[in-house]
């Protein structure tokens, strides 16, 4: 288990299966890639907190990867563009993640049909003594 998570730790760094199989003393790449498909259905085992911190890591590692394929000035106008769209959808994600879009927390205050219907009560009564106060005329 240990070895997976290793592997997949080096994954997340951005190394191919094939240099972590050479790395790790594995024959083939697919032992890696086998490796890596452990450690992930390892962390889905794991507890919320732990959750959040290999998703947190998988971002982290798509950050890295677009930030430098768009802060490259050899790379073409689209790639760049490219880049930078995947980074704002890793930013996303990552506020999604965190709960830092989360909407603001509102007051509901819920008010029993017979005291709405009291104050609309209340009001034409009102209305009707200020009329009657202005000689039948209600002014704007």
């Amino acid at each position: 288990m240990r070895r997976d998570a290793d592997a997949y730790r080096l994954h997340l760094a951005g190394l191919t299966y094939q240099q972590i199989a050479d790395q790790a003393g594995w024959a083939t790449r697919a032992a890696a890639l086998k490796a890596c498909r452990r450690a992930i259905a390892d962390a889905y085992r794991l507890g919320h907190g732990e959750l959040v911190q290999v998703e947190q890591d998988r971002l982290d590692m798509l950050t890295r990867t677009f930030t430098r394929l768009a802060s490259d000035p050899a790379q073409d106008p689209h790639t760049t563009i490219a880049a930078g769209l995947a980074l704002l959808r890793v930013s996303e994600s990552r506020r999604k993640l965190l709960g830092l879009d989360a909407p603001a927390k509102a007051r509901i205050e819920v008010i029993p049909a017979e005291v709405v219907e009291a104050e609309i009560t209340r009001l034409q009564a009102r209305r009707l003594e200020l009329i009657a106060a202005n000689g039948g005329l209600m002014r704007s």
